[in-house]
């Protein structure tokens, strides 16, 4: 995707000093905050994104941050579906109007970097919470930049595309990470529906915190029921890997609104829907059960969370390789595309239903189940 293209990512630093609060969750109606429907960006005026700063939003504490990458360069369609959300749980929302799909990269990396330069350049967000959200083309573009990005992004939503296996991807690049979280979704009659699939089955494989939902409809983005989804989840999985303050009211009533959600897929008869939310819940049930032990087991600093890497970082310094934590004037070059097939997975799970197909779907209008 990216052999032979010149052009650079900047690599944002993370700030030092203490952690400064992050916004709580909270449920009910909130004021809907302040969009800016236009902004240029400070190192590049022929780039513009769309704003958005939650209800309360100051500079006293530090926020996530969603990068929101639409394929047709529809700023504000990408960041509404991510709106009410990030209204509640406290997310600053930037959306590109220069991002593309189905082209060179260069469109992308630049709008990428225009967006990281405004963020840098505003130490209230917090830049360990990174997140990026893309659809087709820029789904791919999403996973790639994570990789690049690595201890930065937080987590990626990738609608409707996804990558084939590669060694260096992200499923082998995050492998075992628990700081990063992958959210795959595709609707019921996404010619991408497979692969979204395959590559949440492949991130379960490495063991990296993932989890895949579908939506009744062709290629397109999800509703924004399901994008809100998307933050809640990315949010639980902040706290699981320690990146922010554990709120277990919320998290509570979060667990009983989505055993009722799979209670309702059961009922109606949407068993592969319901059978996959089963899985995710059970493996955020089971990482909490996890996680509080270790906090409650290990001393001092031990209980951040946040897993520590056997090896330091190498990149790209300009013309030589240096080691450790980038400095701000650190870039990544872009590593070449791994070309294979997509990898196998294991079609079959063993559930109190009986045995389903992994990967049944809907046939459209019929409501039957069709095997791959």
């Amino acid at each position: 995707m990216f052999e032979g293209v010149s052009t650079r990512i900047t690599l944002i630093l993370i700030a030092g000093g203490c952690a400064l609060p992050c916004a709580r969750p909270c449920a009910g109606q909130v004021p809907a905050g302040r969009l800016e429907e236009r902004v240029t960006s400070p190192t590049d005026t022929s780039q513009t994104f769309a704003l958005y700063l939650p209800p309360g939003y100051t500079t006293e504490r530090r926020w996530p941050v969603l990068f929101v990458l639409d394929p047709r360069g529809r700023a504000l369609l990408g960041l509404k579906l991510f709106q009410d959300a990030a209204a509640r749980l406290g997310w600053v929302i930037l959306s590109s109007y220069n991002t593309l799909s189905d082209g060179p990269p260069e469109p992308n990396v630049d709008a990428m970097n225009a967006m990281l330069a405004w963020a840098r350049a505003h130490p209230s967000l917090d830049r360990t919470r990174l997140y990026l959200a893309g659809f087709s083309g820029t789904a791919r573009g999403a996973l790639t930049f994570a990789v690049m990005l690595r201890g930065h992004v937080a987590g990626v939503i990738a609608v409707g595309g996804a990558l084939g296996f590669a060694l260096g991807g992200p499923e082998t690049a995050f492998a075992g990470d628990s700081t990063f979280a992958y959210f795959g979704a595709a609707g019921t009659r996404d010619f991408n529906y497979e692969e979204v699939l395959a590559m949440g089955d492949r991130f379960r494989m490495t063991h990296v915190p993932s989890r895949v939902m579908t939506f009744e409809g062709p290629h397109h983005w999800p509703p924004p029921d399901l994008c809100g989804d998307a933050l809640e989840w990315l949010e639980l999985r902040a706290m699981l890997g320690g990146l922010r303050t554990m709120d277990s009211g919320w998290v509570r009533a979060r667990l009983a609104g989505e055993l009722a959600r799979a209670a309702e897929l059961e009922r109606g008869g949407r068993w592969a829907e319901a059978l996959r939310l089963d899985d995710a819940i059970a493996s955020s049930s089971v990482t909490s059960a996890r996680a509080s032990s270790s906090r409650r087991s290990l001393p001092g600093r031990a209980r951040s969370g946040r897993r520590r890497r056997s090896s330091p970082w190498r990149t790209s310094c300009g013309s030589r390789s240096c080691s450790g934590r980038p400095s701000a004037e650190t870039v990544l070059k872009r590593p070449a595309p791994g070309a294979c097939s997509r990898g196998s997975s294991s079609m079959w799970r063993s559930t109190s239903r009986g045995r389903i197909w992994r990967t049944a779907r809907p046939l459209a209008r019929s409501g039957c189940w069709r095997r791959r």
